[in-house]
Order: structure tokens, then sequence, then C-alpha cells
């Protein structure tokens, strides 16, 4: 609780510092506000194959960009100002506009499992990346934390068999390690706006950015379906708009290492998720797997663990 001198004390009204004292009494630690929004997108996987269009992975991250963006901008009636324009640029670049396809893609070209474990590589990048742009050390907890939540990932995902695209392998990395960027980047410039008006921004030119990439690669489906639409909105409004502000409010909390290492959640939930609704069953192995996992996060919100 912060200390507050008796001068301070008395001037403050009565009824003003109960409940604020309550809300502080309520609120959640920001390790598991972030954790909100990984563990919701375990949910996505089910969402891709059952609701949106196959086989067009820039389709999908457009659709569930730019109308998001578009939406929101006109409710904030607001745009960035002076160097927040080449910013927000380059963060829609890397938190969306290019590791959002390249995941899709990835998903499609390699095993499920192999492909979780390249994504789950974020968090390592995001350490390595924070040393020359934030002057940040990893502690001993984070590289510690990094290498448990990996090591559980692959104990989750991994069946005993390797069947390995090199260019979708090499794509996957890349998209962690553009995703890692975007965090550490968030964490340096600190935008002075509140999360969600943060998030609906980037997601406003990262979809401005994929609209000619779409057409030029894939080009626009001669229908797209209810279930499309509620897909692409789920994905959108959800995971993208409030998963994302969730996770990008507890950037300058927690650090941009522990977040990424948050993001080992989000395989891990899908396969839980597997387990209790579609009778998926889960080995020794595997649950081993995600008792690492909750280990790495639990590291990653000790106070070693998020200095950064």
């Amino acid at each position: 609780m912060t200390a507050h001198t008796d001068d301070e004390a008395a001037a403050a009204p009565p009824e003003t510092t109960r409940p604020a004292s309550w809300k502080r009494r309520l609120a959640l630690p920001p390790i598991l506000v972030a954790a909100l929004g990984p563990i919701q997108w375990g949910f996505n996987p089910l969402v891709v194959t059952e609701l949106t269009v196959p086989g067009r992975f820039a389709l999908t991250a457009l659709c569930s960009t730019l109308p998001v963006g578009l939406v929101m901008t006109a409710i904030f009636r607001t745009l960035p100002e002076g160097v927040w324009w080449w910013r927000y640029l380059v963060l829609s670049w890397c938190n969306f506009a290019i590791s959002t396809p390249l995941f899709y893609y990835g998903m499609q070209h390699m095993p499920g499992g192999i492909a979780t474990l390249l994504i789950a590589t974020q968090p390592l990048f995001a350490m390595l990346l924070s040393l020359p742009i934030l002057g940040v050390r990893p502690t001993r907890a984070q590289a510690l934390a990094v290498a448990t939540g990996i090591a559980g990932v692959g104990l989750v995902v991994f069946k005993g068999h390797i069947r390995l695209d090199l260019v979708a392998a090499g794509l996957l990395l890349f998209s962690a390690m553009t995703a890692a960027l975007g965090l550490v980047l968030t964490k340096l410039w600190s935008p002075p706006v509140s999360a969600i008006r943060h998030n609906a921004w980037q997601l406003l030119f990262a979809g401005l950015t994929l609209l000619p990439v779409t057409y030029l690669f894939e080009g626009f489906p001669s229908h797209v379906t209810w279930r499309n639409v509620l897909g692409f909105a789920i994905i959108g409004f959800v995971s993208k708009l409030l998963g994302f502000a969730v996770m990008f409010r507890s950037v300058p909390k927690i650090g941009a290492t522990s977040v990424a290492i948050l993001t080992l959640l989000t395989p891990t939930t899908a396969f839980v998720l597997g387990f209790l609704f579609k009778d998926e069953t889960l080995t020794v192995q595997q649950w081993l797997g995600v008792a690492l996992v909750i280990g790495a996060v639990v590291l990653a919100g000790s106070r070693g663990g998020s200095r950064s």
C-alpha cells in the first residue's frame, strides 16, 4: 500500500479513501490480469477451424483487424498525433500485420504441435531483444521461466514424430520474433492512451496494410457466410481487441519478457479445453508440461521475474 503523510491523510475526503482502498484490495495482480488474454486465445483454434474461411490466412487476418479498427476509431473519433503515426505503424506491423498471417500460414502447413512449439519461442525473443532495445538484462528467474515454459509446451504438444516444413518453420519463428518485438517496443514507447484505444489504432493500421496484401496474394472470396462473419467478429473483437488490450496494459507493469512468457498459456489452455470438452486424453507427460507452464507463469510473476 502507498504511504501517505499525515497532512495528505487529513486532506483526503473520508468518502473517497474507502472505495479506493476497496478497489486496491479487490484488484487482481497484474500478472493474473495479463494472463486473461493468452488464456482466452486458447479458444482461437476452435473458432478458426469451425467458423472462418479455410485456407485463407491473409483474409482471416484482414477481416479480424480492419473492421474492428474502423469501428473503434469511429467511436473514439481520434487518431494518433506527431511521432505516434509511424510508431503505431511499426507496432501494427509487429503485433498484427506481419505476425498474424504468418502464424495462420504456419499453422496450416505444419503439424499443430511443432507449430505451437515454434511459436512458444516468443518469450525467448522478448528476453533477447530487451537487452539491446531496453537495456535490461534478463534476471535468472526470467531465464528459468522461459526455459521451463518452452519445455512445458514441448511436453504438452510433442507426440514423438516430426514432419518439418522449413519454410513454414522459418515463418513461424519470424512471427514469434516480430510479436516479441512489438511487446518490447510497447514497453519502450509507453503509449499515452488507454489500452483499448492503443489496440484499436494498431488494428486499424494493420488492417489497412493487409488490405492490398490480401488482394494481391489471395484475392477476395466470392461469398462469405454468416458463420464466417461470426468467426471474424469473435477473433477481432474478443481475441484481438480485448485480449491484446489486457496484455498491452500489463507491459509497463510487469515487463515485456514476463508478458511474453504468459503467451505459453495459450497452447496449454487449448489442450486442457480439449480434455474437458472433446473427451481428449492427456498423458502423464502432457500433465507434467501443463505443470511446467504454470510454474513458468509463477516465476514470471515473481519480483525477480518481472523486473523488465
